[in-house]
């Protein structure tokens, strides 16, 4: 865990969630954290969302409502994941019929190809070598992906390019003011993504002092120079879920098919992304435990 350079005071990395927006301008790739209705950054996404920003590239490993909530108020260019769905209740709806429309782009990536990618940045590497997509269709589809024989070995394999984005955007339990992020259970990939974006800003249900997060430094995924901007944001992650926290709340995601289905999208919005300030929408409906 670092807390800045020896000998000085670490920089105050805390903002308000109205200038998250500064951090996306038009055009931007954006790469959303969490895993699938697991610790999304909803609460960011939901602010972008207000801000209407257009010609967004989104990455997601394994991607969800933050993806829905983004194609709902067309700020979406091009998708770039290898799942789209909102779990035990299915694909996505607005991302599949944007998508088979040709309204919004489909890169399909797989998790071989996001991980592979990510380390070819993360290495400062060109491509990064695969043997597990050698003969597969997605190689057919994709111009970026080839097959070679390795000049060493002699093998067939798959050279997978780079994956990177502008701005990161990611859910934790804990950070400190300079912006160390501690995360609790599943990870996903929240560290690779903070390692291979220009930009990283993090919403925590708790910001503290470093010395708390100093009891268990183990817990410290990301280190603080590689944090752009910390929002103190309880509830972030809502509807999606924050352990030990709060849990989905899937009647949320319900009503949020439903609006879809009978054509009351442009309802739903004006509820659950222009209405109330985040802290007046989402704390009233977060169940905590402990």
């Amino acid at each position: 865990m670092t807390a800045g350079t020896p000998g000085r005071r670490a920089a105050d990395k805390v903002v308000s969630i109205e200038q998250v927006r500064s951090f996306v301008p038009d055009g931007s790739a954006v790469f959303l954290g969490g895993f699938s209705n697991y610790r999304a950054p909803l609460g960011l996404v939901r602010e972008l969302c207000r801000s209407r920003p257009r010609d967004l590239t989104v990455w997601s490993h394994i991607g969800g409502i933050g993806i829905e909530m983004l194609l709902g108020v067309d700020a979406v260019r091009q998708v770039r994941s290898s799942y789209v769905g909102l779990d035990i209740l299915g694909l996505a709806p607005l991302f599949s019929r944007r998508t088979t429309t040709g309204e919004v782009t489909f890169v399909e990536e797989t998790e071989a190809t996001l991980m592979f990618g990510m380390k070819a940045t993360i290495y400062r590497l060109p491509f990064m070598p695969s043997r597990a997509l050698v003969g597969s269709d997605i190689v057919a589809v994709r111009d970026d992906l080839q097959e070679y024989d390795c000049p060493i070995s002699g093998e067939r394999l798959v050279a997978i390019p780079p994956v990177r984005a502008d701005v990161a955007l990611l859910h934790a339990q804990t950070a400190d003011r300079v912006g160390n992020v501690q995360i609790h259970g599943t990870m996903g990939n929240d560290v690779e993504i903070a390692k291979v974006c220009t930009r990283v800003v993090v919403s925590a249900e708790r910001v503290v002092d470093t010395d708390e997060l100093l009891r268990a430094p183990e817990l410290t995924r990301i280190p603080s120079h590689l944090v752009d901007a910390v929002v103190e944001l309880p509830g972030g992650a809502y509807p999606s879920s924050c352990l030990p926290y709060y849990d989905v709340d899937y009647a949320w995601f319900l009503d949020y098919i439903h609006a879809v289905e009978t054509g009351r999208l442009e309802e739903h919005i004006a509820e659950h992304i222009d209405g109330p300030a985040f802290a007046d929408y989402a704390r009233p409906r977060v169940v905590r435990h402990g």
